[in-house]
């Protein structure tokens, strides 16, 4: 028996080590913007009646990205759908780690909110609710996970005052999510832009409530975080084509 047990031992490692592997090889082709090979891939690895988490946040990762790259049209709008048809049934029902099952409900979340983006501002109004409900979901999963905080953040820079967005709120969660992941690339530099457009004095941010340390302007502030951003950028080994277009962002917009 003890044998027996050593030997399942040595084969759930190897099959662990596989997974680890394949997930690898689609991560690298994921940020080569490979994304039919990347599906290719993965779709060997799902399981309908045992879907797991790992497997399904990258699936609906990569289907969203085909959609987003496609021109508007039906065609479009369907490719959101199939996504989303795909990732609705599996928000509660995915099997694995605590962050595996957030970023299943985050990935959803960024596929409603493309969807929305494509068909206009309105229907991206009506759906601003569910969107932050998801991600609260996503973070209950997973308070440590920075992306979801991110998300709400870039929700309320797009959404009006009028209409619901809150301009303080959204420094204030950009700021979770670099508690969470100091040095992602996406969150310092949509921060700084974020905060440039905002543009508040020092005394906006008196009680340091708002994402900018107490007394800084957000200009300053803005300025600091696109000097992190470049030091980040600039210890990346190898730089996706993704971080390259937020750097390119920044320098446009001129920090």
């Amino acid at each position: 028996m003890k044998r027996f047990l050593i030997a399942v031992s040595f084969s759930l490692a190897a099959l662990v080590g596989a997974f680890a592997q394949d997930f690898a090889t689609a991560d690298a082709l994921h940020d080569k913007e490979k994304y039919a090979d990347e599906l290719a891939l993965l779709r060997q690895g799902y399981s309908a009646s045992d879907p797991q988490a790992a497997v399904v946040y990258r699936i609906i990762r990569a289907m969203q990205e085909v959609a987003v790259a496609m021109p508007a049209g039906k065609d479009k709008t369907a490719k959101f759908d199939e996504t989303i048809n795909f990732g609705k049934p599996l928000l509660d029902t995915v099997k694995g780690s605590a962050r595996d099952r957030a970023k299943v409900v985050y990935w959803y979340a960024v596929t409603m909110s493309q969807k929305g983006k494509a068909a206009g501002v309105l229907n991206s109004l009506f759906m601003v609710g569910d969107l932050r409900s998801l991600c609260d979901k996503a973070i209950a999963l997973d308070p440590a996970f920075g992306d979801p905080y991110y998300l709400k953040a870039m929700i309320d820079d797009a959404v009006p005052d009028m209409a619901g967005g809150d301009k303080g709120r959204m420094g204030a969660e950009f700021a979770k999510a670099l508690s969470c992941e100091a040095t992602n690339i996406w969150y310092l530099t949509d921060f700084a832009m974020s905060l440039k457009k905002r543009n508040k004095n020092a005394s906006y941010n008196a009680k340091g409530d708002r994402g900018v340390p107490a007394g800084v302007a957000d200009l300053d502030y803005a300025r600091e975080l696109a000097a992190r951003a470049r030091a980040a950028y600039a210890a990346l080994s190898a730089p996706t084509p993704g971080q390259k277009d937020k750097m390119d962002e920044l320098k446009a917009a001129g920090l």
